[in-house]
């Protein structure tokens, strides 16, 4: 008869039992692991989601600040063409975005006829840039005569008086960008004066005026809050008199031209105009941040 030890016959069920927990304890980490993996993934997944959205709340706040905040500064610096030597600013706060002040860029041309009334003059373009969150119109005007919507008019004749100099424009270039434009003139007819010619003879003749505020690039620095700073630094006065009554005044910028006929009075009291004056005034406004 064969013995059997039970000592032997009693391991083989407790080494299956142990084997099987050992199994079920693998199976148990590598669960574990798989639902802490997936709770990391999703916990990055919502910050980045709830971050995404807090800075797109951010940037848009900060583009509507920069709109309201650039056409009181357009009304600024028409203020502070009065006067030589004024100053004043308007605050910005700028994180995402950036101002950009491109100096010497472009320039302006203004001929009266032959004459030319304003020689390729060096200008400054102020732009604010959106951060990329920031989507918009492909143009629209916040402070101007949208009856020019879809482009910016370099004249302004005497019939609009009621159109500013300076545009604050929404466009899309490289992303959302607000643009804060002076380049442009004002053609304005004074009226018909009665100036002497010596001794006591006298003449009537036309006077117009032609103005050219002239954006200069200041002195830049500062982080986040900026104050936009503009000061009036000088005022230029040409004058020319030139025969006729009738003139074709053309500007011209970079690719850009305008031209615009001016038709002024032939007589006054039954006697004729032969002459017209022209006193072109370019303001030169220097524009920086501190």
């Amino acid at each position: 008869m064969k013995r059997v030890n039970r000592s032997q016959e009693r391991a083989g069920p407790r080494e299956s039992k142990e084997g099987s927990a050992m199994g079920k304890r693998g199976y148990s980490t590598v669960g574990t692991l798989i639902l802490i993996s997936a709770t990391l993934v999703v916990t990055v997944a919502a910050t980045y989601v709830a971050y995404t959205v807090m800075e797109v709340q951010s940037q848009i706040a900060e583009h509507e600040n920069a709109k309201s905040a650039l056409v009181p500064v357009a009304e600024l610096i028409e203020s502070l063409s009065q006067s030589e030597g004024s100053a004043g600013y308007g605050r910005m706060y700028i994180r995402a975005g950036g101002l950009d002040m491109a100096s010497g860029e472009s320039s302006l041309t203004v001929l009266v006829n032959s004459w030319t009334a304003i020689d390729a003059l060096p200008f400054t373009n102020i732009r604010y840039r959106a951060g990329r969150f920031v989507g918009g119109p492909d143009f629209s005007v916040l402070r101007g005569q949208r009856l020019w919507e879809g482009g910016l008019p370099l004249i302004i004749p005497p019939s609009t008086p009621e159109v500013p100099l300076g545009w604050v424009c929404i466009k899309q270039e490289m992303g959302a960008m607000i643009l804060l434009d002076f380049s442009r003139i004002r053609v304005s007819f004074v009226g018909t004066l009665n100036l002497s010619t010596g001794g006591t003879a006298w003449e009537p003749m036309n006077v117009v005026e032609i103005v050219f505020i002239r954006l200069l690039r200041g002195p830049t620095y500062g982080r986040e809050v900026f104050n936009l700073r503009a000061q009036n630094k000088r005022i230029w006065l040409t004058t020319n008199r030139l025969q006729g009554t009738t003139f074709e005044i053309q500007a011209f910028k970079g690719e850009t031209a305008e031209a615009y006929t001016l038709v002024l009075p032939e007589t006054i009291d039954g006697v004729k105009i032969k002459s017209t004056i022209f006193n072109v005034v370019v303001i030169d406004i220097e524009v920086g941040t501190q």
